[in-house]
């Protein structure tokens, strides 16, 4: 019989396996993608009445219980449907958006962030 594993438990052990990326890190990119005239794909993952009490510019709301059904479709419709696309993901502390990088990465897509800290930490 397997022993269970506390949520906290369960993050400390899915962290290792996926990238993480700073607030400023994340500017950076935006910037980036500004001057290039590109867009960056952010993805909020919190549930929609956290979402709508405020998002990070720019960012496409897809809540965690939904991402992995509806991720496809959405980079289809951008134009950006590939396995190397950039995602960065966000959620209020970085718990939630930390399970769905590693999730997209079990699906195949090969470069995805999880905003250390979350959404909370950098407003």
């Amino acid at each position: 019989m397997s022993q269970l594993k506390t949520a906290q438990a369960y993050l400390a052990q899915v962290l290792p396996q996926i990238n993480e990326i700073s607030a400023d890190k994340l500017a950076e990119k935006m910037a980036i993608a500004n001057n290039n005239n590109q867009s960056l794909v952010i993805i909020d993952v919190r549930e929609t009445a956290e979402y709508q009490q405020g998002a990070m510019l720019g960012a496409k709301h897809i809540s965690r219980g939904t991402l992995e059904m509806n991720i496809h479709s959405y980079l289809a419709e951008i134009g950006k449907l590939s396995a190397e696309q950039e995602i960065v993901l966000y959620c209020r502390s970085g718990g939630r958006s930390a399970l769905a990088a590693l999730s997209l990465q079990n699906m195949g897509f090969t470069n995805v962030y999880s905003l250390a800290g979350g959404f909370a930490r950098h407003i």
